[in-house]
């Protein structure tokens, strides 16, 4: 039984800590992530002895704490440096939590770092984002809201607020890829010692999700921002991200990463980045 309520029939041909091999009928043989099981009911004559002996992941929520049952809940983190001829250190964390039924979409982000160079701070900002999808049934048609929050010790602002929301539609949405579009109006509130400005904008988004293989998650998130109080100018923000699974330790894996935001407002339009991080499910 899985955790939507569906009830699959098969022969279970192999078991890890993460995934079961299934073999069924008429779909054939294909794999199913063991948090994505509600339960599993064995039948003594296909599988002896193995009723006892498998026993089907039950998730306790966020650090067994009942809350945020059945959310995909992950911890990212990064740490590099060098010490000689210069001296410097980055650090990074990522907080993700992703929720998904027949009705809604959560996803919601928290990201910091920092960065020092030979004893200076040269990087201290942090991101929130909370996006919500309402689901229509029989469409492929949604509606979306966004709201975010970044502060950055090294703008010339204290810190910003974004909201965008309107309609979006399911390109493809299987096991294996997820494509979704999604556009509506955008406004950011920026908080500053000396200027407070509010900008409205238009937000075309697209987020893909594409299972490669068994091990390999690719990821990409493409906001673009064309401003309307002030015409000309605009923002794109970009996150792509490669996640390979490790065997040997069940949600337990290695991701690398790019993000680049372009903002025609800034005197530096471009604030590149890469990284690569351990990623530990919670």
């Amino acid at each position: 039984t899985l955790q939507n309520g569906d009830t699959l029939h098969a022969i279970v041909k192999k078991k890890t800590d993460t995934q079961f091999y299934i073999e069924h009928v008429n779909l054939g043989t294909f794999t199913i992530q063991r948090e994505d099981i509600a339960s599993v009911n064995y039948e003594e004559k296909s599988v002896p002895g193995e009723k006892a002996a498998i026993t089907p992941y039950v998730d306790k929520g966020l650090f067994y704490s009942g809350f945020f049952r059945n959310w995909k809940r992950s911890l990212e983190v990064g740490l590099n440096g060098a010490s000689g001829v210069s001296d410097n250190s980055k650090f990074r964390t990522l907080y993700e939590m992703r929720y998904e039924d027949y009705k809604r979409r959560w996803h919601y982000s928290r990201f910091y770092v920092l960065t020092e160079e030979n004893k200076a701070t040269a990087e201290n900002r942090l991101t929130a984002n909370l996006n919500r999808d309402w689901l229509l049934p029989n469409t492929k048609w949604f509606y979306y809201s966004k709201i975010g929050y970044d502060w950055d010790r090294f703008k010339d602002w204290d810190y910003r607020i974004r909201t965008s929301g309107g309609p979006g539609y399911e390109f493809v949405n299987n096991e294996k890829l997820k494509i979704l579009g999604r556009f509506g109006p955008s406004t950011y509130h920026t908080v500053g010692d000396e200027n407070n400005t509010t900008v409205m904008e238009a937000d075309f988004g697209v987020e893909m999700m594409w299972k490669i293989r068994d091990k390999h998650t690719l990821g990409l998130i493409n906001d673009f921002y064309p401003s309307i109080s002030d015409k000309g100018n605009y923002r794109n923000v970009t996150n792509l991200d490669w996640k390979m699974d490790l065997n040997f330790h069940r949600d337990l894996s290695v991701k690398f990463g790019v993000y680049n935001e372009l903002d025609s407002t800034e005197d530096e339009r471009y604030d590149f980045k890469y990284n690569i991080s351990l990623v530990i499910g919670l």
